[in-house]
């Protein structure tokens, strides 16, 4: 079984600062040999916090004014571009930090270099280390991390790797690859300062109509999507980077774009447990660290005219937290989408 374990203080490691705790409360080769898959026997574990990391943080959260232990909630969207430290947009981030005390960023599309001086900028302001989130699901590394090039050679300098939709390792259905895909997507995370991805997709794809989901996910084959999904979670742990299972409780059976309107899901309960639920319920197994929810409606579940599972008491605290057992850190996918914007307001 694979398993990834909850995130913690690695010793040696300042990234995994216990820090985490205060928001909580590959490429694939040409021959096999190239694609070691996971080691043998027990799989490396990122360790719970010891007696000394739980002990900071319960100081550390006490030493904080109202205002900076409600900032630590607070995790608003970057630019991972070139910015100067005396501009505007810096500025701007430097006072959330300092002023504000925010939790974390969720830094976007730039270059290797950008990210990291400007994530080590951002870091030397904090009073609590940032928890540093992206956005690697879909492709891996390189949907973010763009490669540059150095003038006036137009030699390449590097940038992340750029891997194939996910429904392709579903396609070669090896859990092998899936770890690979996992590991080398959390080394080249943490090298540019990212410890928190908003991945793997979990969703089961059943609808062959689904226009946003799609090739996103491993696969129409809730086992298989399951299965998958622990191996990647296996691999990132192994590389030492965060993970997220998305969308909880399901966004594959739906033929509408949730950034633009609300999706339906037509499914009771019984038909989520045997096949949405799945490969969520197998991750909360495997110790994902996140889990974050889709904008759905599921009327056989809440009723017509119910709320989106986003929004829901029963999916996130009555299902989620209390049947699965899942105690991580609980996100919303964007709410600026139109499927939460349009009716219910940002």
């Amino acid at each position: 079984m694979f398993r990834s374990g909850k995130a913690g203080r690695t010793s040696g490691n300042p990234a995994f600062h216990p820090a985490v705790l205060l928001v909580c409360s590959i490429s694939l080769g040409c021959t096999q040999a190239a694609v070691p898959g996971p080691p043998s026997g027990s799989p490396a574990l990122l360790p719970e916090p010891d007696a000394e990391g739980k002990e900071w943080v319960e100081n550390t959260l006490s030493s904080l004014t109202l205002r900076k232990a409600i900032g630590q909630l607070i995790v608003p969207w970057m630019s991972g571009a070139y910015t100067s430290e005396t501009g505007p947009e810096f500025r701007e981030f430097a006072r959330y930090v300092e002023e504000g005390g925010i939790g974390g960023v969720v830094i976007s599309i730039g270059l290797p270099h950008t990210y990291g001086a400007k994530l080590n900028s951002l870091q030397a302001l904090a009073e609590v280390p940032l928890l540093v989130s992206s956005d690697f699901e879909n492709g891996g590394p390189g949907m973010r991390i763009n490669h540059s090039y150095a003038l006036p050679t137009l030699l390449p300098q590097g940038g992340g790797t750029s891997f194939p939709p996910t429904m392709a390792f579903g396609a070669i259905g090896e859990d092998r690859f899936a770890w690979e895909y996992g590991r080398v997507t959390a080394l080249e995370a943490r090298a540019v300062g990212v410890h928190l991805n908003f991945a793997p997709v979990l969703d089961v794809n059943s609808n062959p109509l689904n226009p946003i989901i799609n090739t996103r996910s491993f696969g129409e084959d809730p086992g298989d999507v399951a299965r998958l999904g622990a191996a990647y979670l296996a691999g990132a742990a192994e590389g030492g980077l965060l993970t997220t299972a998305k969308h909880f409780p399901g966004h594959g059976d739906t033929k509408t774009d949730s950034h633009i309107a609300l999706p339906i899901v037509d499914a009771d309960r019984d038909r989520l447990e045997a096949l949405e639920l799945i490969p969520f319920r197998r991750a909360v197994e495997e110790g994902v660290d996140a889990v974050m929810t889709a904008h759905v409606a599921v009327p056989k579940v809440l009723g017509p005219g119910g709320p989106p599972a986003t929004l829901s008491p029963f999916f996130l605290t009555e299902l989620l937290r209390g049947d699965m057992g899942f105690d991580g850190l609980l996100l919303t996918d964007a709410i600026r989408m139109g499927a939460i914007s349009d009716g219910y307001g940002v």
